[in-house]
């Protein structure tokens, strides 16, 4: 469900989960006055009929943006399939510097313990950057080993003309 999500948010999946149905670009018909239109703030989305696989919204669906925080949901998934949540993970240095300034962090110190499943929340709840990458090193070993657990993943699900590189 959590994967789904994920490629409806970002518009990235196809195949199955993107049928050819279309609707007015940047519009949402209300049903039962069918000409009722809204805007969405975003700048890309997508809403699709779960029954019927009917596009009911589209906006800028096919256009290259970066994920931003919603590749924390796949680094999320990835983790739970793969992991105790009380398994203990370590920072490394590289995990929390990794980080660059500006982004969402929550402060954690090198060597600093935590179970899987408080990385989560605080990767989940908080946004912190330095959770997802902790979280990576703790399954695949390296932040880089990760982002191609991540694209097989995303492969997996669906998703097509998607790239991760950390």
């Amino acid at each position: 469900v959590l994967a789904l999500f994920l490629c409806i948010v970002q518009g990235l999946c196809v195949g199955n989960f993107m049928p050819k149905v279309k609707a007015t670009e940047g519009s949402l018909v209300n049903r039962n006055t069918k000409d009722k239109k809204i805007d969405v703030y975003s700048e890309a989305a997508i809403l699709i009929e779960k029954e019927t696989g009917k596009i009911l919204y589209e906006k800028n669906i096919n256009e290259k943006m970066y994920p931003a925080s919603t590749t924390k949901i796949l680094t999320a998934i990835i983790a739970i399939e793969n992991c105790d949540l009380n398994e203990q993970a370590i920072a490394s240095k590289e995990a929390v510097r990794s980080v660059k300034t500006g982004y969402s962090t929550a402060a954690i110190q090198i060597g600093e313990a935590f179970t899987v499943e408080e990385l989560l929340k605080v990767l989940m709840v908080h946004s912190a950057n330095e959770a997802g990458y902790i979280l990576a090193e703790g399954v695949s070993g390296s932040i880089s080993a990760f982002a191609q657990l991540m694209n097989e993943k995303a492969k997996e699900i669906g998703c097509q003309n998607t790239h991760f590189k950390n």
